[in-house]
């Protein structure tokens, strides 16, 4: 499992190449204390965007506990469980009953068209993959792993 610290070293790496993270699923809330750490340490060290994908709604999640406390520290939250009949392409909800709810004023809903389809993925073992559009010149050779 990789640690807190490492994680938010790895950003400050790529500081000034990434707009900020997505924490998605499984459920990120199922492990609401590290989130919320790890959010806090985001927003104090790095000013990074954060972006949530959570099979909540938000009522669910305001009475999560820290559920409240973690909403303060994100962007945007995407929340709404997955429903594959009503799967959604070309957008950033898999399926069209989930809400996107803008929490904080620093995205409008017309940020969202420019958003890329690449991403950087950080395994357990600390381990970056890189897919999406022009994303491979992002990551430096020498820069694969994120060390604890």
């Amino acid at each position: 499992m990789i640690q807190e610290s490492a994680l938010v070293r790895l950003m400050k790496n790529y500081l000034g190449r990434i707009e900020g993270i997505t924490l998605s699923g499984g459920e990120p809330l199922y492990q609401s204390s590290a989130v919320q750490d790890l959010l806090k340490r985001v927003r104090e060290e790095t000013g990074l965007s954060v972006v949530i994908y959570s099979g909540y709604s938000l009522e669910e999640i305001i009475v999560r506990p820290l559920g409240g406390s973690i909403l303060q520290l994100v962007d945007i939250l995407i929340a709404g469980r997955f429903e594959s009949a009503k799967r959604a392409y070309h957008s950033v909800v898999a399926s069209s009953n989930q809400q996107i709810h803008f929490l904080t004023s620093r995205y409008r809903r017309q940020d969202l068209e420019r958003w890329s389809q690449g991403e950087l993925l950080i395994d357990a073992q600390g381990v970056v993959t890189v897919s999406g559009v022009q994303l491979p010149s992002l990551v430096p050779q020498n820069e694969v792993t994120a060390q604890p």
